[in-house]
């Protein structure tokens, strides 16, 4: 359901020069020097350029040499002041950003002219530049690897004794399964087939047998004998015999990849995961993901071990869940362009950009991803993060309150659902009827983090609700609509996720809630310490968006720092916390959040192989953990 026609740079198109100019006397950060070429061959009487810059101006920026006309979170809006002649430059200056930039893909993305008749055409953007002392040089790179095991898997396992490696690569058949064991051999193969495009098992010396039996274990243990002519999986359940496998591909894979790795003559093999909850977040809504690519991507997690895929579906940029009831949400919100009622943001602006999975994609992603006990969690970002919805549904929105009476961090005005509105919460009920049937997996993710300060409080509906239940500000709203939210989720037979800012205004009921800390390390304690389960994704280690180097060419952002492969290795979600909070910490979760990931290769250079850095965090002891054996490994990872 995907509309993303590529813009194709040719001669005589317009181009956009942007760099960033070092603060001088009286300026906090910096500001911004733009150049456009008059290359289209004609004089232009008049002009007006649109660019989205995830550094933004402030409101009151001051802008030298054009007319600054509007800006609506990232999409800026100038004007020429004069006409411009074949052959010449407008430059133009802009003063009030919001931070400095940390990298060249924090500059314009993309950008396009209107015309004075009204035409439009898109304009290369080249990028950020920077004055030379501000760029390190320094670029992505892996900690120097070595092969110290014999065997090439990833998530390390608790237990491996193996021996001396077979010549070749043996075929491994199943020829003492019962059903259900030939039925997850036959997943796993069609698991490797399809990220590797060869059945991994299929081998060039022989074959070896490979038989099966249960035993009394752990969740989704495994233990794997290697003998003469046979391998023999035993298994605690069902996950534990998919896991056992998975390992063996993995084995597989190794010895067809290189020579350095193999399949054991002898040895063995005992593994059980160390958390319940291994997760990777992905949004698809600032740059939407395909569908056969989010197929891709839950079987990446299923090989890596992962069990919970969260789809990060709905957000001010845009809403990806097919709603039946509700269709205006994929008609309007799932599309962005110069003539759509949502705005250009990220990229693409000049063409009418988005897409959404319809229901039926969803059952199908729930399927395939279900047959390697990996859960799809759907998130549905409320209250905040909500501009396509309220876009889309404009009856949500209090009518006298003022159209700019608050901003979040991102900039979209006005943009959390209003808990004084009472058609809200028939939104929310009538939408999340739909997706609780949906998505079998117990638990929906409802955002609830980054509300705009002072959200909601010149509004008169707002007001009303403060008087008639007591609440005093924005924070005690939030937490008003969000225990509505989770009643509705009870009621379905669902319990409640989010992230940390859930624990807000009172809170919810902590017994049914689930939550993600990400904006500091110290966050997972204090969740914990309040009762809360917790998942550890913390900025500084787990997120996948951030740059892994500061040179100024190095895609992402810097919020968290820099996070190199080394610094999501190394980090340890259990450090200084106390048995309380042990009991609390419930798993890890990798989150990917799009806003630089234009395209796979961007995402590809962005996720891996720090993915398999929070793999080996879920699952494996963190005592055996071995920067170079996974840094050596990682050659083996499939990416999207």
């Amino acid at each position: 359901m995907a509309e993303r026609a590529g813009i194709r740079f040719m001669s005589g198109r317009l181009c956009l020069q942007s760099r960033y100019v070092v603060s001088a006397a009286g300026e906090a950060v910096g500001h911004f020097a733009f150049s456009l070429e008059n290359t289209t061959g004609k004089p232009i009487a008049s002009l007006r350029l649109c660019l989205q810059s995830i550094t933004r101006l402030k409101a009151d920026a001051r802008v030298v040499g054009a007319r600054f006309i509007r800006r609506f979170a990232n999409l800026h809006e100038f004007e020429t002041e004069a006409a411009l002649g074949v052959g010449e430059v407008w430059t133009f200056e802009a003063y009030g950003l919001t931070h400095a930039p940390q990298h060249a893909c924090d500059g314009p993305k993309s950008a396009y002219v209107t015309y004075a008749d009204g035409s439009r055409a898109g304009v290369e953007c080249a990028p950020l530049t920077c004055p030379p002392g501000l760029d390190t040089g320094q670029r992505k790179a892996l900690p120097d690897g070595a092969c110290p095991e014999t065997i090439g898997v990833i998530p390390w396992p608790s237990q491996v004794a193996t021996d001396q490696l077979r010549d070749g690569v043996p075929r491994l058949v199943g020829t003492r399964l019962q059903a259900e064991d030939a039925a997850a051999f036959e997943d796993v193969r069609a698991l490797g087939q399809r990220l590797f495009a060869r059945d991994v098992f299929a081998g060039q010396a022989g074959e070896i047998a490979l038989e099966s039996e249960s035993f009394a274990g752990a969740a989704a243990a495994y233990e794997i004998s290697f003998q003469t002519g046979c391998v023999t999986l035993r298994h605690a359940d069902a996950a534990g015999r998919v896991y056992g496998l998975i390992t063996l591909a993995h084995i597989w894979q190794g010895a067809w990849e290189t020579d350095e790795l193999g399949v054991p003559e002898t040895g063995t093999i005992a593994d059980a995961p160390r958390f319940g909850w291994r997760g990777c977040h992905v949004d698809v809504v600032r740059h939407f993901l395909t569908f056969p690519d989010l197929m891709r991507l839950a079987d990446i997690l299923a090989w890596l071990k992962f069990n919970v895929l969260h789809v990060h579906l709905t957000d001010d940029e845009g809403w990806r869940l097919q709603i039946e009831a509700l269709p205006e949400l994929t008609q309007i919100g799932a599309w962005r362009g110069p003539d759509e009622p949502m705005t250009p943001q990220y990229g693409f602006s000049a063409q009418r950009y988005g897409g959404f999975y319809t229901q039926a994609e969803m059952k199908e992603l729930i399927a395939q991803a279900g047959r390697y006990h990996v859960d799809i969690m759907p998130e549905i970002d409320m209250p905040g993060h909500s501009t396509a919805a309220l876009t889309s549904l404009a009856y949500l929105r209090d009518p006298d309150e003022p159209p700019e009476s608050y901003f979040p961090i991102q900039g979209f005005p006005n943009n959390a659902l209003n808990p004084g509105v009472i058609e809200t919460y028939r939104f929310v009920e009538t939408m999340l009827e739909e997706v609780c049937a949906l998505f079998p997996f117990e638990y929906v993710h409802i955002g609830a983090d980054e509300v705009g300060p002072n959200a909601w409080m010149q509004s008169p509906l707002a007001a009303a609700l403060r008087q008639d239940e007591g609440l005093a500000d924005t924070v005690a709203m939030q937490g008003y609509f969000l225990r509505k939210v989770q009643a509705m989720l009870r009621a379905r037979g669902k319990r409640l996720a989010g992230w940390d800012e859930v624990s807000h205004g009172g809170g919810v009921a902590r017994d049914e809630a689930v939550l993600i800390a990400w904006q500091d390390t110290d966050k997972i304690g204090d969740l914990a310490r309040a009762g809360y389960d917790v998942i550890a994704s913390p900025g500084q280690a787990y997120y996948l968006d951030m740059a892994q180097a500061s040179g100024w060419s190095e895609p992402g952002t810097s919020w968290g720092g820099t996070v190199d492969f080394a610094t999501c290795y190394d980090y340890e979600p259990s450090k200084g916390l106390s048995d309380i909070g042990l009991a609390h910490l419930k798993g890890v979760q990798a989150c990917i959040w799009s806003e630089h990931l234009t395209d796979i290769a961007a995402f590809n250079h962005m996720v891996f192989p720090r993915l398999a850095a929070v793999a080996e965090a879920g699952w494996s002891d963190p005592a055996r953990k071995d920067i170079a054996r996974i840094s050596y490994l990682t050659r083996l990872l499939p990416r999207l």
